[in-house]
């Protein structure tokens, strides 16, 4: 036997170096604050010799440039992997990799010892989970593997690479400081379970063990050996397949819809291919777009092209539709069944954090097979796509998905066997308008049982139309909701009362707000069906071919956006009902034929002045027009892709036909609401005159009663001409103030003419003329101050509802 080489010395010496460096770290932990007065020559003489030794080998590893040279013994035809190798090539920084490699090789010893312990004594336990690992590891023959074939050992990584170092951690706790201020989603709260703030530089200490533990995360079965919960098969169920049963997975390794009879050579290819060939939308022109050829000149007229004008519009969809359809392709993914790698969720939960959302065509969807076209520019921007454009924060530049990701410091992600599918093939776009568009639509609905509240109020209606018997006898659950509403709204109101026509006037209110209950209560019932379609929609997974827990794969048509399509027929139909509704209460507020007093076009000065809602009684006829032509249903379904999309739902038609509709609605309750509210301004500015002039009203009405003789009659003289006063200002509204009082006053003519026992007399003639001359100046000079005064600092919440004093003070 040889004498020992002299590196032989120099390893045993550099390990014995090396422990004790590590017992002598343990031993200035235990100490804390106290380890600075420990002499310690000989642990720092071990920590040069321990840098000494891992400098020689970063050294050389330097000088290699990241070209492993060395080779295993035992099989010399495979080239052993080696960490420094990988961390030259990421960094040509010394003391970089000097760290690195330290701190692995300080973690090498205990860890791996750990891990191995832990290991053997959980498959000591599992005699089932032992023999599958021996079943996977079986074809290497007790050869050293390879790098591809260590990465193949799923079953084996999963049960001890991850399943044994989450259950058994070496290191118990841990700690991280936050580089930047973000939020966790559990540990604030009383109960720790709402999210708390973390601002940037604070150490967060947690607890490795009870993290690894936590059935929140696990599930309830968190604390059971089970290797399988990594489901390798199922992450890689495409692959696995393939090349296992060599199965036929339409669209994975066949040809797209009509063309699945074909059967592509490059299967990952065919994902890009995917994308790239649906990106076929329509977008306003951009930087990278191809210029006209330069052989090519504008005409003398060019300057008058209509292409040079603002489109009336989009070319694409909104932002908040597309990252709502982010947000809903993720939780359809993330549920398992579709096939994809993590590092997809990831990346589309980075285009939202990075408020990197790509433009997306407007048209192009038929929602056959899902929303392919749309849904393809997102899987395009997650591939950093340089034809996909983004939509930039101020939209003064043209931004694209390659410069967007690299801004961000975001990799672009290489799809692999049925992820671009995975991405494309659903409703998430449909269904993202649709749940943003149902969300107004319920607002709208609301509001559309304020505006009546407040309707009835201005034209003086009366809240027994919405009396608890008639949803007793007729229990619509719609109904009564709507009535019981506007009942609440009216709360409080001085102007809304029963009516007894006892005055020749009608005893019930007009059909639009008599009849308000029962016509909004419908669509009331048809949004709660709508609510529960696109609500099982946004948590459903609507993509094709699906797999099971078990891992068997089933072909369908979950990405049928029928259920769309019916919540948004359903929403379409009730905006056009409610704004049929609004539209006629508008127009009987503004007609001073169903006004009930209020002046024509209800202004407030004169009548032959101004009409300043004539014009908003014309816009709400167009608006609502605009609403009957799109109540129609989206049914015009055509064959598609070579007969192969027999059957389209058309759902983000329907969807973006419903937003169009909601935002026509959004006009017409807007004004709605300024009618109703120059209503009720004038009905408390009328009022408040009367409330002015009736004193003296009352004395001069007196003093006549006592120079006249008159006959007994059952109801006093000063009752019937203030009737008479309050029915001849209602019914001269459309008279100007000049005008209108003279004859306002000369009408009492004939009620003090009956109450007179000799009508003849001159005195009483006399009399009776001069309290007609003093009413007239009495009635326009109150009627133009108070006038005067309510235009400057008039108030009305004193006489209104609950919902109208709150609505008209929003306006102000």
């Amino acid at each position: 036997m040889g004498r020992p080489s002299i590196w032989l010395y120099y390893y045993i010496g550099a390990l014995k170096a090396f422990g004790d460096t590590h017992a002598g770290c343990e031993f200035r932990w235990l100490l804390g604050h106290l380890a600075v007065f420990w002499p310690q020559p000989t642990f720092m003489k071990n920590v040069r010799i321990t840098h000494q030794f891992i400098q020689h080998y970063v050294d050389a590893a330097l000088q290699r440039g990241g070209s492993p040279s060395f080779r295993a013994s035992s099989v010399p035809s495979i080239p052993r992997v080696l960490f420094i190798d990988q961390l030259t090539q990421r960094s040509q920084d010394r003391k970089i990799i000097q760290d690195e490699l330290t701190t692995l090789y300080f973690a090498g010893t205990d860890a791996p010892a750990a891990l191995l312990s832990n290991l053997f004594f959980v498959l000591s336990k599992k005699p089932a989970v032992w023999d599958r690992l021996r079943t996977e590891v079986r074809p290497l023959e007790g050869k050293a593997p390879s790098i591809d074939q260590l990465k193949k050992l799923r079953y084996g990584r999963s049960a001890d690479a991850y399943l044994v170092l989450r259950l058994y951690p070496p290191q118990a706790s841990n700690s991280r400081i936050a580089v930047q201020d973000t939020i966790l989603p559990k540990g604030g709260g009383p109960g720790g379970e709402s999210p708390v703030f973390v601002r940037k530089g604070t150490m967060v200490h947690f607890s490795i063990y009870a993290l690894h533990r936590d059935k929140g995360l696990w599930g309830h079965d968190a604390e059971e050996f089970r290797p399988e919960r990594w489901d390798y098969e199922r992450q890689s169920w495409v692959r696995s397949l393939l090349s296992v049963t060599q199965s036929i997975l339409t669209r994975v390794n066949t040809g797209f819809g009509g063309s699945a009879d074909t059967r592509p050579s490059d299967i990952m290819a065919l994902q890009r291919t995917l994308t790239r060939e649906l990106s076929y939308g329509i977008l306003s022109p951009a930087s990278r777009d191809p210029l006209l050829p330069s052989h090519v000149t504008a005409g003398p007229f060019s300057r008058f092209e209509l292409a040079w004008e603002d489109p009336a519009e989009s070319y694409h969809l909104p932002l908040t539709w597309v990252r709502a359809a982010i947000l809903l392709r993720m939780n359809s993914l993330i549920k398992g069944h579709s096939g994809i790698r993590p590092v997809i969720f990831e990346r589309l939960h980075a285009l939202l954090t990075h408020n990197i959302i790509p433009m997306v065509p407007i048209r192009g969807s038929i929602s056959a097979s899902g929303d392919l076209s749309p849904l393809a520019y997102i899987s395009g921007a997650i591939q950093g796509k340089g034809t996909i454009r983004v939509l930039s924060p101020d939209q003064k530049q043209d931004l694209y998905a390659d410069e967007a990701l690299a801004k961000a410091g975001l990799p672009p992600v290489s799809l692999t066997a049925k992820e671009g599918l995975a991405i494309v093939n659903g409703t998430a776009i449909s269904t993202a308008a649709a749940s943003l568009v149902l969300h107004d639509m319920h607002q709208l609905a609301l509001l559309s049982q304020i505006l009546t509240a407040m309707s009835v109020e201005a034209l003086l209606g009366s809240p027994e139309s919405f009396d608890e018997l008639f949803g007793q006898v007729r229990p619509h659950p719609g109904q009564i909701e709507s009535a019981r509403n506007i009942n609440a709204f009216l709360r409080g109101s001085k102007l809304a009362g029963i009516k007894d026509g006892k005055d020749g006037t009608l005893r019930q209110d007009r059909y639009s707000i008599r009849t308000a209950a029962q016509w909004i209560g419908p669509v009331l019932e048809d949004l709660l069906l709508a609510h529960q379609q696109i609500t099982i929609e946004c948590n459903s997974v609507t993509d094709n071919p699906l797999i099971d827990n078990d891992g068997k794969v089933v072909h369908g048509g979950n990405f049928q956006a029928k259920a769309v399509t019916s919540a948004m027929e359903k929403c379409r139909q009730g905006i056009q009902s409610i704004g049929r509704m609004i539209f006629t209460q508008c127009r009987e507020l503004i007609n001073p034929a169903t006004s009930w007093g209020l002046p024509p076009n209800l202004v407030a000065e004169d009548p032959s002045k101004s009409g300043i809602f004539k014009a908003i009684d014309i816009y709400i006829s167009a608006l609502t027009s605009e609403l009957g032509f799109l109540a129609a249903p989206v049914n015009h379904v055509y064959t598609a892709e070579m007969g192969n999309q027999s059957l389209n739902s058309l759902a983000l038609i329907s969807a973006r036909y419903t937003a169009t509709a909601a935002k026509i609605l959004t006009e017409l309750a807007a004004a709605h609401i300024l009618s109703a509210c120059q209503a009720l301004d004038l009905r408390a500015m009328h009022l408040l005159f009367l409330d002015s002039v009736q004193a003296r009203f009352n004395m001069l009405v007196s003093t006549l009663e006592a120079n006249l003789n008159l006959q007994p009659k059952e109801s006093p003289l000063l009752t019937i001409l203030w009737a008479h006063v309050e029915r001849s200002l209602e019914q001269t509204v459309a008279i100007d103030t000049e005008e209108r009082f003279v004859q306002v006053a000369k009408s009492l003519r004939v009620p003090i003419i009956d109450y007179l026992t000799s009508p003849l007399e001159s005195s009483a003639l006399e009399e009776m003329e001069s309290l007609i001359m003093k009413l007239t100046v009495l009635l326009q000079e109150g009627w133009v101050s108070n006038r005067d005064v309510y235009l400057d600092h008039g108030d009305a919440s004193t006489i209104l509802g609950t919902a109208s004093r709150q609505d008209r003070d929003a306006c102000l």
